[in-house]
Order: C-alpha cells, then structure tokens, then sequence
C-alpha cells in the first residue's frame, strides 16, 4: 500500500520540484555508477579539469575546511537550471578566488552530464545540491 501511495503522489505532483531528500537513492552524476560513490567522483572530476592558483593559501592541519557549495534544478530531460554557487573561505586572502572558483563550479555543473531523480521509480525534477571541499 505504501509504495502505491507514494506512486500515486508522484503522479499526482509530476510537476513539482522534489528535494533531493524525496528522491530514490541514485546518483545523479552520471560518473558514478552508484548512489555511494556520487560525492566522492563528481568532486574528482571537478579537480581533474579546474586548477588551483599558484599562490592560493592551502588549509593548515587545525583550520576549518573551506568549501564551494552549489543549488541547481535538474530537470527529467537531464538539463539544468537555477545554478546557484557560493565559496566560504577560511583563509581571507583567498577570497579573491571566490569569482573564479564559482564560474568554474558553474561551467563544470553545465558541461557535465547529470541523470535525472526518480522518486516511486518515476523520473522527476529535483533539487541536486553539491558540495566541494578546498585542499
């Protein structure tokens, strides 16, 4: 009955924006072949083709971790909208990275290749946050 229901819903919502939480567990990039491995190989990539500027100041042992984070709409065609991308620094003089590490995030989320969510087993649009880590 359950998964009746939550069918039923779906169908009933088909053209609502599901958050990333309402979806089936899968991994929407299509580099990883699991749910499991979605973080840890979108990030590779993403360092595979962007570079760090020569004198850009890396995280010491004790420093808190500085990160990139992104918002984006993927829709059931596979294609994105609604990017969103902001970078939290720790080390203040990396802040003027900020501008180059969020056009390189976008570019990266535009050019990749993202698998639409399912939820009940019925491709939807959803919500796809993203988060990267800095050295």
């Amino acid at each position: 009955m359950r998964n009746i229901a939550e069918k039923q819903y779906v169908l009933n919502n088909i053209d609502k924006v599901f958050e990333y939480e309402e979806c089936d567990t899968i991994s929407r990039y299509s580099g990883a072949k699991y749910y499991v491995g979605f973080s840890k190989i979108y990030v590779m990539d993403f360092w595979k083709v962007v570079k760090y500027p020569t004198d850009f100041k890396y995280r010491n042992e004790k420093d808190l971790y500085s990160y990139m984070r992104a918002e984006f709409v993927l829709h059931k065609n596979g294609k994105v909208s609604d990017i969103e991308t902001g970078v939290t620094f720790q080390n203040d003089q990396n802040n003027k990275y900020s501008t180059y590490f969020r056009k390189k995030l976008f570019k990266f989320i535009k050019k990749s290749k993202w698998i639409p969510a399912k939820s009940a087993g019925i491709t939807v649009t959803s919500k796809v946050p993203l988060t990267i880590h800095f050295k």
